[in-house]
C-alpha cells in the first residue's frame, strides 16, 4: 500500500470558471505549518482551512500529494541544493519585494542570519 499526504491545494473563488480568483495553500517543508499564498500576500493558515471551502463560491481545484515514504529535505539541506547563482537571484528578488509594499504579510524565502550570510551560508 502506497500512502500519500496532501501538501498543496489550488483554490478557485468565484461563481464560474470564467471569472473569479485563484490562490493556493501549501504545507511548509518539514512540518504541519500551512501557508496561504494569494498573489504577493503570504499568510499563516491551516490544513482545515486549506481543505474546507469558506463559502459556496470557493472550490479546492487542484490537490497536490507527496508519497509519505519519500525522505523530506530539511530547509538547510534544501538551501544547500540550490546553486549559489540561483540563491543570489532569489535573495535579490526578496530584497526588491521587501523594498516595495506589496503586502505586510510577505514571507521571505531566505532569512538573513547574524554574520552576513543567507540561511544556507
Amino acid at each position: 500500500l502506497v500512502e500519500y499526504e496532501l501538501f498543496g491545494v489550488v483554490t478557485h473563488s468565484g461563481r464560474s470558471t470564467n471569472s473569479g480568483h485563484y490562490y493556493s495553500f501549501v504545507r511548509h517543508l518539514g512540518g504541519d505549518r500551512w501557508l496561504r499564498c494569494d498573489d504577493s500576500d503570504v499568510s499563516d493558515s491551516s490544513f482545515e482551512r486549506a481543505v474546507t471551502p469558506a463559502s459556496e463560491n470557493e472550490t479546492p481545484y487542484l490537490l497536490f500529494y507527496i508519497k509519505t515514504d519519500v525522505q523530506r529535505l530539511d530547509s538547510s539541506a534544501a538551501l544547500k541544493a540550490i546553486s549559489p547563482a540561483l540563491r543570489d537571484e532569489i535573495e535579490a528578488d526578496n530584497r526588491k519585494a521587501n523594498a516595495t509594499s506589496f503586502s505586510h504579510n510577505s514571507t521571505s524565502v531566505f532569512e538573513r542570519r547574524p554574520g552576513g550570510g543567507g540561511a544556507g551560508g
